[in-house]
């Protein structure tokens, strides 16, 4: 069965610039430009036969196209032995707003999302247990670097395959924003 998430798309720019960031941490496994994107919602395994449910339920996506910034680096776990690398992205109520709303669509169909909390990044380097090196001097270098911001107006379906070199994602659709109730102040868009 396929593993399929929702997730935006960043543009060459982008990932141009996040990849530039990348330095010597002992352990690191840097993402490859082709694994860079913004996770909104992990669906796990979905049975082929489930997907036209899929697509139905993400029809006619109501929120705005919106300015998205990466800004900021941090990590998942402590700075002297971190698991994950990421970058920030703002507007974050924005985009919790989104994720709230493509789960409550996809809880309604019949999908099971994940229950953790989200919180919006974008994975840069991720750590083999017992093998990370300190990160501080990176998180110190980056910690108010930003990448360039760009519109996203549409949420693209990723195919994840796992591999011997860190998954690979394949795009395979985008579902376009429509303009709704759900609105974002302009100065809340910039962050």
């Amino acid at each position: 069965m396929p593993r399929l998430f929702l997730g935006l798309a960043l543009p060459e720019p982008v990932k141009k610039c996040l990849m530039s960031w990348s330095s010597d941490i002992p352990g690191a496994r840097w993402q490859r430009r082709e694994q860079l994107h913004l996770t909104l919602c992990f669906l796990g395994e979905v049975a082929p036969e489930r997907v036209p449910a899929l697509f139905r339920a993400l029809d006619g996506l109501e929120a705005p196209a919106f300015d998205l910034e990466p800004m900021g680096v941090s990590c998942f776990g402590d700075p002297e032995q971190p698991r994950t690398l990421w970058a920030g992205a703002g507007p974050e109520d924005f985009l919790r707003s989104l994720h709230g709303a493509l789960c409550q669509r996809l809880e309604h169909s019949g999908f099971r999302v994940e229950a953790r909390r989200f919180h919006p990044h974008i994975t840069l380097a991720r750590f083999s247990r017992h093998q990370a090196g300190p990160a501080g001097d990176f998180l110190k270098q980056f910690r108010n670097e930003a990448a360039p911001v760009f519109t996203v107006d549409g949420v693209s379906l990723f195919l994840s395959q796992p591999g011997p070199d860190g998954s690979r994602y394949q795009q395979l659709a985008l579902f376009p924003l429509v303009e709704s109730s759900l609105k974002v102040p302009h100065e809340q868009q910039k962050g």
